[in-house]
């Protein structure tokens, strides 16, 4: 098990996805959010990193379920991996 200071814990009252991270829907990836403060782009990138947040399969998954909810948005959202991937705005 891996751990760092700056690790986050999204269980954590307050948390919000957007005050750390950012989505590539290209690609699939996380990316530290350019607008967050140092501190938070830290914690984002040490969790990418600790979690393995951007591996292959996790980025073709996550791609692979945005791809199934925007052709059916009549499912339920709890059937879908990564349903804040699956459901955001492209920017």
């Amino acid at each position: 098990e891996h751990y760092h200071a700056s690790l986050l814990k999204p269980d954590v009252a307050g948390y919000q996805f957007e005050d750390y991270f950012m989505w590539e829907f290209k690609t699939g990836r996380i990316k530290a959010n350019p607008l967050a403060t140092s501190d938070k782009q830290r914690a984002a990138k040490v969790t990418i990193c600790l979690y393995g947040l951007n591996d292959p399969d996790h980025c073709r998954i996550r791609l692979h379920n945005r791809k199934l909810w925007l052709k059916v948005k009549t499912e339920p959202l709890d059937n879908f991996n990564y349903p804040s991937f699956v459901t955001a705005e492209d920017a």
